[in-house]
């Protein structure tokens, strides 16, 4: 896991951390990360879809992602992952209009490494990226409220779809 090239890391986060690109090889053991980060408190049951998602984003070339567009932050003195973000490019529209948006997909974080601020640290990435790339919008799915902390304030319902 730790054979890393310069040119893929982000950043350096210390104590052992760095923030950096995925590989298209390491795309089951991303996937099993996942789906046991991804699992249901109450049943036990891991996220086997949310596995095969990041599964089939990594382990194959995809239209609309690039491997640097999956972050991993990595406890390279362990040689395990701590967690990881994607961020998903896609044609949204709204009143007939379409435009690209920024999709921040598949946050997580081992509970070991939890309430360090790594999900902060993507995020920034990820609103950089958006910057960048032109991205003056960008749409949050998932758990209601969480994303106000990293300065994302409900607009519109979503429903699932791309169209508003």
């Amino acid at each position: 896991m730790t054979d890393v090239s310069p040119e893929k890391i982000i950043e350096d986060l210390g104590d052992g951390l760095i923030m950096r690109s995925a590989r298209r090889e390491e795309a089951d053991a991303l996937a099993e990360f996942c789906a046991k980060v991804f699992i249901d408190e109450e049943s036990g049951t891991e996220a086997y879809w949310i596995a095969e998602w990041i599964r089939d984003l990594v382990g194959k070339p995809h239209p609309t992602l690039s491997l640097d567009d999956v972050i991993i932050v990595e406890d390279v003195e362990k040689g395990r992952y701590a967690s990881t973000t994607t961020y998903l490019t896609q044609t949204w529209s709204y009143d007939g209009i379409e435009f690209e948006i920024g999709r921040p997909e598949i946050v997580g974080t081992h509970s070991d490494y939890r309430s360090r601020g790594l999900v902060r640290k993507q995020f920034d990435v990820m609103h950089r990226w958006a910057s960048e790339r032109g991205h003056h919008v960008q749409i949050v799915l998932g758990i209601p409220g969480y994303s106000r902390q990293f300065g994302y304030e409900y607009a519109l319902h979503a429903e699932g779809g791309r169209q508003t």
